[in-house]
């Protein structure tokens, strides 16, 4: 519009019959070019986006959960009653066994203890050790005795230790 030229509806200048007066317009700036954007770039412009399934399915799924969110918010909640085991003392009764048991295993390890322990005995290793030095006083004087008379001593066994029959 802007650089085509005009149309005009005058006659021909030869047609004139005066030459034309001419008027003196007051000056302007020059005019500067605007570029029209071409059509490609229009037509991106004015096409409606179109969604993948991809993203209407996601879409979708995003709706139903906040539906769902919304319907969990709108149930009223009821506390359900305390069972009646919160009241019992089941702690205080667990303690109690243990203590019972504790001073079972006590007795009974006590008991153990007295049974397996052996009193000292200083005097009966003394009676021993002396007995045993007579006796082996004696069948030394005995053999001394039979060898100067020539005979042949008797075998006397030594006595059994008094600790294998304890």
């Amino acid at each position: 519009d802007k650089y085509a030229p005009r149309a005009s509806n005058k006659p021909p200048r030869a047609a004139q019959s005066a030459p034309p007066v001419r008027k003196s317009k007051p000056r302007t700036k020059p005019r500067i070019t605007v570029p029209d954007p071409f059509y490609m770039t229009l037509r991106d412009e004015l096409k409606k986006p179109t969604k993948t399934k991809a993203q209407e399915e996601a879409e979708l799924k995003q709706i139903q959960k906040e539906m769902e969110e919304e319907a969990e918010c709108k149930k009223q909640f009821k506390a359900s009653p305390l069972p009646p085991s919160t009241y019992q003392r089941r702690l205080k009764v667990i303690e109690q066994k243990q203590e019972a048991r504790r001073e079972q295993v006590k007795q009974q390890s006590k008991a153990l203890t007295k049974a397996l322990q052996k009193p000292f005995s200083f005097e009966e290793r003394s009676n021993l050790r002396r007995s045993r030095s007579l006796s082996a006083l004696d069948t030394d004087s005995k053999k001394r005795k039979n060898a100067a008379e020539g005979k042949q001593a008797k075998f006397y066994a030594r006595p059994m230790p008094h600790h294998i029959f304890e």
